[in-house]
């Protein structure tokens, strides 16, 4: 299982971004994959839907991270990750994934205050479904 460190992931998808990772083609090609990313509650939930996120989403049980360009009007890159919680349910709740929510939309009001967003009170029932590596 490979593993990497957030500042490794943010430098990683600024040179994605940037066209530097690769030839521009296969730049664009991965900022396309990650922008379908089925995991969509982490980063992306505390960003409006019409803002393009491509992001790249993690999970053990002890931890949670993901890892995002964020195309809003100033785009940005924004990596976190949590490590040795106790929370370590597979639930929409989890300790790792509510504090990714609430960095996110704390990093996007900041940055686009004239584009304040908070997602809406029953966004929860749509989460994606499903285990994880260790979860089940």
């Amino acid at each position: 299982m490979g593993v990497t460190s957030p500042r490794d992931m943010g430098f990683l998808l600024e040179q994605i971004y940037r066209s530097k990772a690769a030839s521009p083609a296969a730049c664009q090609k991965m900022i396309r994959i990650l922008s379908h990313q089925y995991w969509d509650d982490f980063l992306s939930y505390a960003i409006p839907p019409t803002v393009g996120v491509a992001s790249k989403v993690g999970a053990l049980n002890r931890s949670r991270s993901d890892s995002a360009i964020v195309f809003g009007p100033r785009p940005y890159i924004v990596t976190v990750y949590t490590d040795h919680q106790k929370d370590q349910r597979w639930e929409d709740d989890n300790e790792g994934n509510v504090a990714i929510r609430r960095i996110s939309g704390l990093i996007w009001n900041h940055l686009h205050p004239e584009r304040p967003y908070n997602p809406p009170p029953d966004a929860r029932k749509w989460f994606p479904t499903g285990g994880g590596v260790e979860g089940g």
